[in-house]
């Protein structure tokens, strides 16, 4: 992801999160336990979330100082999403999506499905957050609530991501 004035975040197979300037140049990197596979997200103050391996969320701050870890049941495969109000929104191999307080990692609420969670997140302007599911469902959840709006039966997805279109429409 590339952040304010051309940074680029990205986790690796190294167990660190990097920060890279536009030219190329390390800036920092900060270590988690194990490797990362989804793509970090910033939010508005500027830090930077990322799920690892290590069944943790981390929050770090801009200069890549590590904030918290939010510990979840399984690995985070799921790239996190900062949602309106600054929470983030991340899935995990558990089977469960969560929403954390961005600013200390403490836990706001927990939306258990049948299947694992490896799908990112994507939220709509209305502020319901869509999930894909091994169970064969694609979840709409309310932002603010954590309580289902709706599910609807889907082939079964390991990876895909739904995304949220211009006029509403939800793609996987």
């Amino acid at each position: 992801v590339i952040g304010r004035n051309g940074i680029i975040y990205i986790g690796s197979w190294d167990q660190n999160i990097h920060a890279i300037s536009a030219d190329g140049n390390s800036i920092w990197r900060s270590p988690t336990l194990d490797h990362l596979v989804g793509t970090p997200a910033i939010g508005p103050n500027g830090n930077i979330y990322v799920g690892s391996y290590d069944f943790g969320i981390y929050g770090f701050d801009a200069a890549g100082k590590k904030l918290w870890v939010f510990p979840t049941l399984s690995y985070v495969m799921s790239s996190p999403i900062v949602g309106r109000n600054g929470t983030v929104y991340c899935g995990s191999d558990d089977g469960s999506l969560y929403a954390i307080n961005p600013e200390n990692g403490e836990h706001i609420w927990t939306f258990v499905t049948g299947g694992r969670v490896r799908s990112s997140p994507s939220i709509s302007h209305t502020g319901n957050i869509y999930i894909a599911s091994f169970d064969g469902n694609i979840y709409s959840i309310e932002e603010e609530t954590g309580q289902m709006v709706w599910s609807a039966s889907i082939e079964p997805t390991e990876y895909e991501s739904p995304i949220v279109g211009m006029l509403g429409a939800i793609q996987s």
